[in-house]
């Protein structure tokens, strides 16, 4: 009979653990995965605590239910319902909420970019215009993007053919707090360096101007930005 009772409470207790293993351990993995991710906002922070209580709980809630742990009050029992109901209502405030917030990376989407490059020593202007996609890249934290390809200019060779060149605008960094825009302008022959931008963001978030500088040869240009959302 003893035997036999042994081997009950093995049992028991392995199945315990693989309840515990169940129950706890993929909203643990979950709430983790939130907690430890830069970019994660404050009600991905409510929810990934909600959740992890509420795995807490049911587990509390079948060790009660099951007679393994019996609570020494009467209220105690009864108050982890209690917080099963709130974390189940935390969870959902933190689900819901990122329904009627904003965009998390306001910067993403397609921008009417226009690039004016000023040479001076009475060379005239010349503006370029993109269509520009910027994108969030997760790996690198940060704003990145790809414009268009827009004729630069036209070169014929000695038998008359042409041959067309164009440039195109990469967004290698765009760090919204820090108000600045790092560029390549290709083709990298004439900009033999990234463009850094100064930039001003309006409030609305659908303007960006900004203004920066290089030399090519001898010669300093300046380039300034202009991107409009679409």
């Amino acid at each position: 009979m003893d035997e036999n009772a042994e081997v009950q409470n093995r049992l028991s207790r392995q199945a315990l653990m693989i309840m515990l293993a169940i129950i706890l351990f993929p909203p643990m993995a979950y709430s983790a995965s939130l907690m430890t991710n830069p970019s994660t906002t404050p009600d991905e922070v409510i929810m990934a605590i909600s959740v992890g209580v509420f795995g807490c709980v049911i587990y509390l809630w079948i060790l009660d239910s099951t007679s393994i742990l019996v609570f020494r009050e009467e209220w105690m029992s009864k108050s982890i319902y209690g917080a099963a109901i709130a974390s189940i209502i935390g969870t959902s405030v933190g689900v819901y909420s990122g329904y009627f917030a904003g965009d998390k990376y306001p910067m993403r989407g397609n921008w009417e970019l226009s690039l004016t490059a000023k040479v001076g020593m009475g060379i005239s202007d010349k503006t370029s215009e993109f269509d520009l996609l910027i994108g969030f890249n997760e790996n690198a934290l940060t704003y990145q993007g790809y414009s268009d390809s827009v004729p630069l200019y036209e070169i014929t060779d000695s038998a008359n053919r042409t041959d067309v060149v164009y440039e195109h605008f990469e967004v290698i960094d765009l760090d919204v707090e820090r108000k600045l825009l790092i560029a390549k302008l290709s083709p990298i022959e004439l900009y033999n360096s990234n463009l850094e931008f100064g930039i001003d963001i309006d409030r609305e978030e659908t303007l960006v101007t900004g203004s920066a500088q290089i030399n090519i040869g001898d010669n300093p240009v300046t380039f300034d930005l202009r991107m409009m959302r679409q």
